[in-house]
């Protein structure tokens, strides 16, 4: 990554996830899909949501907002064909295109639940350019 005159520029440069498998050191978590990505029929927010309801008020369950990590948070975290290994996808449209899919699927499921409050976190969008 070079320098640009950005201000975040003053950032480490990002080491990507190849890095990471070459140096067999990992410094935080890293996901990668190693397979298609699917959703599994479980939702993993949902117990979340459960347990605040046992805290709020009934009439209140309607402001509960439950927070997603962005779709594109690894994709951007680590560079365009990096957030999954080689012969995983053919390309990031195809990766995209699953983890919609994915998406769509936890979303559904948290609304038949009852939630209505969901906020797509997503920390790169406020400096684009140092990831």
């Amino acid at each position: 990554m070079e320098p640009t005159d950005h201000p975040c520029s003053s950032a480490p440069p990002r080491t990507d996830v190849n890095t990471f498998i070459q140096e067999k050191h990992i410094p935080n978590a890293v996901c990668l899909a190693v397979a298609p990505v699917s959703h599994s029929g479980r939702s993993t927010i949902l117990p979340e949501f459960e347990y605040l309801q046992t805290l709020v008020p009934e009439s209140r369950w309607g402001e509960i907002k439950l927070t997603l990590p962005s779709p594109s948070w690894y994709h951007l975290r680590y560079g365009p064909g990096k957030a999954y290994l080689p012969g995983v996808y053919t390309d990031d449209d195809a990766y995209f295109a699953d983890i919609a899919k994915a998406y769509q699927k936890e979303l559904e499921m948290l609304y038949a639940a009852g939630v209505r409050n969901v906020q797509v976190d997503d920390p790169n969008l406020a400096c684009e350019s140092c990831v």
